[in-house]
């Protein structure tokens, strides 16, 4: 009896780190759900910056990434878009809807539609201002 609770703890000590979703200040964490149908209203005239990100412990761009990705959320948060992200290692269906093909990838995305795959540097105040001459492309095509 003792033995096999020692191998259940021992499992769930090295299964967790893996199970466990990971958080990052401010970003908002998506998932399949965000996509269905009954997600269709969370997309309603926002944009999305979305990191697609492998949790594999091994990509070192995906860490950096996320380091940026936490600092960006501040900035961005108060201007109706939304710094998110979504772990493909465990929501894949997501990633091949898409297709992402790498990582990191990351996307703008408005009305939960890609918009465009960003390819610039990882530095703040690039990002920002990507971020706002695309929306202010995406509003002058809809008006």
């Amino acid at each position: 009896m003792g033995a096999k609770l020692a191998v259940t703890i021992l499992l769930a000590c090295f299964a967790s780190p893996v199970l466990a979703a990971k958080e990052l200040d401010g970003v908002l964490m998506m998932h399949e759900g965000h996509f269905r149908s009954k997600g269709a209203k969370f997309f309603d005239s926002r944009f999305q910056f979305l990191l697609f990100t492998a949790d594999y412990g091994l990509c070192e761009h995906c860490e950096e990434w996320e380091k940026t990705w936490v600092e960006l959320a501040a900035t961005l948060n108060e201007e109706h878009t939304d710094v998110a992200a979504i772990d493909c290692s465990t929501h894949s269906p997501s990633c091949k809807r898409f297709r992402v093909k790498y990582f990191p990838t990351v996307v703008l995305l408005f009305n939960g539609k890609k918009s465009k795959e960003y390819e610039g540097p990882r530095e703040i105040g690039e990002l920002v201002n990507y971020v706002r001459r695309t929306a202010a492309a995406v509003f002058k095509t809809e008006l």
